[in-house]
């Protein structure tokens, strides 16, 4: 089962709930407080016929990606954004998603490592629905996937084995390919998310914690999604 189903799985139905609007074609600006108390109030977003609004909040959950709203709101009210450390990982992917592609010996998924340090290249099959795969190019420094159909090819029969090549060779390729490139992951990541875990789960009986930790995780992740999302559509 492939991300977005389960996005759009788990945004529809939590569309039905009485008590919670979606708001779609939305895209947050940034975050506004009320002058005499510097305290985070509400937002400003933009419709999708651009029409500016606000929308005022006693609780605001940045879902944009590192918290650069939220950075960017404490320097608004004159407060010091936290210390932040940033490692260049350096990886790039390229993924595309394939209908027929056959995986030798039947297997369910594949992931070729590369024969490091000497090498970088690595490749990945996932299963998707509907007899679908995600199949995803990796490199690093010098080695870059690339978004070209035929180069995507050749790409992956210079991997180490020839599994991932031999499964999509005759495969039809539905999508285009998408590339990310120079992952950056912030080392005070973890000082925004604990607080917030700590946050949904306060109040709570032992014995619930562990379901609210878990659908808070999903929540979370479908909220970055959303948030991530008109970056890849404006890429």
């Amino acid at each position: 089962m492939s991300r977005p189903l389960i996005e759009r799985t788990l945004r529809r139905q939590v569309e039905r709930l009485g008590n919670i609007k979606v708001r779609g074609g939305c895209r947050v600006l940034n975050i506004v407080s009320e002058s005499h108390v510097h305290a985070a109030s509400g937002i400003h977003y933009q419709t999708a016929d651009g029409s500016l609004k606000t929308l005022e909040s006693d609780l605001i959950v940045d879902a944009s990606g590192n918290g650069s709203l939220t950075v960017e709101f404490l320097k608004a009210t004159d407060r010091k954004p936290p210390a932040e450390t940033s490692i260049r990982v350096n990886t790039r992917y390229a993924s595309a998603l394939f209908e027929r592609a056959h995986i030798w010996n039947d297997y369910k998924g594949v992931f070729t490592f590369p024969d490091a340090p000497e090498e970088s290249c690595g490749g990945l099959i996932l299963p998707a629905e509907n007899d679908r795969h995600q199949v995803v190019l990796i490199g690093r420094g010098n080695d870059i996937p690339p978004i070209d159909g035929d180069e995507f090819l050749s790409y992956a029969r210079e991997l180490p084995t020839l599994t991932v090549y031999n499964a999509i060779k005759n495969a039809k390729r539905l999508t285009e390919i998408f590339q990310i490139g120079n992952i950056v992951r912030a080392l005070g990541q973890p000082f925004t998310i604990v607080p917030l875990s700590a946050l949904a789960t306060a109040g709570l009986l032992r014995e619930q914690q562990g379901d609210e930790s878990a659908l808070f995780n999903i929540m979370r992740n479908l909220g970055g999604s959303v948030g991530t999302a008109p970056l890849r559509l404006t890429d």
